[in-house]
């Protein structure tokens, strides 16, 4: 007796259809690999993921070799600031070298702001990093600067008031908040910015460049306007050192650096904040005429290795202060106090937004004496020998 084949079951032609429609699309897989090539699909799915993720270096240096990570949509300008802060090399005094066999990575002031993939570099990349040496003014990358824009590094000069700084202690109990004091050489505000972004201010001369080249590089933002001067004159103007910068120059340097700047005003114990949506934010301490840096350290006497003056950004409910901000009010509280500061609120055009005082020669009257004062440092100098805190331009 026969055995009867069973009929099939709905079950079983709905299995039958997902078989039919997996190997439809697997066929479509290999027709659409078969055009394009399959390494082409390779290296566009490989851009792909790293245009969302972090990629991979390798740094070798007189230290030895370190690996580390940077986000793959980094500048170039945040790539050199990380192998300093890795190596202790100054971003100025940098020879680098990529690839087999190595070749030199060359740019100038106007690629800083570029994303750092476009020159070459690809995760697993190895760079080898020489230290050029001292203020040696045949630096390949300072000669590129110079030669873009004519900008000469600002001469560092001693300060003229006391390197020791002033300090408070965070009402956390997590460390002390510290005045460093920069030059008074004009050049303050890039001196102050490159202190708290690069741990120096031996690169006040490339902040100037980055200014220029922002300005240059987005006529439509920058326009006489916005600027209150001619673009192609405040260019010029803002990469002489003896010039001075003010809002503009802290708002491009904080988009520069995707880092949040507040300046801190003692006279009025304002926080001016820049793009306050960075996660990162550094502080400057603002006098009136003078711009410092402000930094994290375990103690007042810590040695400037143990400080830290890039921060994280801080997000909490209204009735929760910001510790941080908590103690910059109370150390430009103290400095205040100590007349740390001058009154410059009718003279200077730092207090208006859109304007720094960039006129090359400066005169400032004595408010208190009458006497004549030119430049920054001859006010300063002046404001701490006498004890007199009001000026007013001439």
């Amino acid at each position: 007796m026969g055995t009867r084949r069973a009929l099939p079951t709905k079950r079983g032609r709905l299995l039958k259809l997902i078989f039919l429609l997996i190997a439809v699309f697997v066929i479509f897989l290999i027709r659409v690999h078969r055009r394009i090539g399959v390494n082409d699909f390779l290296i566009i799915t490989v851009e792909e993921i790293e245009m969302d993720s972090e990629i991979k270096l390798r740094l070798r240096f007189a230290d030895g070799m370190r690996i580390f990570s940077i986000p793959s949509k980094s500048s170039l300008i945040e790539l050199l600031g990380v192998i300093e802060g890795i190596s202790g090399v100054a971003i100025g005094r940098q020879d680098l070298r990529i690839g087999y066999p190595p070749r030199l990575l060359q740019f100038d002031s106007n690629d800083f702001t570029k994303n750092a993939l476009d020159f070459g570099l690809s995760s697993g990349e190895q760079i080898i990093l020489n230290d050029k040496g001292g203020d040696s003014a045949g630096s390949d990358v300072r000669a590129h600067i110079e030669t873009g824009n004519s900008i000469s590094k600002t001469p560092v000069t001693p300060p003229t008031r006391s390197p020791d700084g002033h300090s408070v202690e965070l009402n956390t109990g997590d460390g002390y908040l510290i005045l460093r004091v920069v030059p008074d050489d004009n050049s303050c505000l890039f001196s102050a910015i490159s202190l708290a972004l690069l741990g120096s201010i031996d690169e006040n001369y490339m902040m100037r460049g980055i200014v220029a080249n922002t300005i240059q590089s987005d006529p439509e933002t920058y326009n006489e306007s916005f600027l209150g001067h001619n673009p192609a004159e405040y260019v010029e103007a803002i990469t002489r050192p003896e010039n001075w910068g003010g809002a503009i120059e802290l708002s491009i340097l904080s988009h520069a650096f995707k880092t949040c700047i507040i300046s801190v005003d003692i006279a009025t114990l304002r926080n001016d904040v820049y793009n306050e949506e960075y996660e990162n934010r550094i502080f400057v301490m603002y006098s009136g005429i003078h711009y410092d840096a402000l930094s994290i350290a375990p103690s007042p006497d810590a040695s400037v290795e143990f400080h830290t003056t890039v921060l994280p950004s801080f997000t909490a409910p209204p009735d929760l202060p910001d510790p941080l901000l908590e103690a910059c009010k109370q150390l430009a509280s103290e400095l205040r106090q100590k007349r740390y500061y001058t009154d410059t609120v009718s003279a200077l055009c730092f207090y208006y937004p859109h304007s720094p005082h960039i006129q090359s020669s400066f005169t400032l009257k004595c408010g208190d004496c009458g006497q004549a004062l030119e430049g920054e440092k001859m006010a300063t100098a002046h404001a701490k020998s006498t004890g007199h805190s009001s000026f007013s331009e001439y």
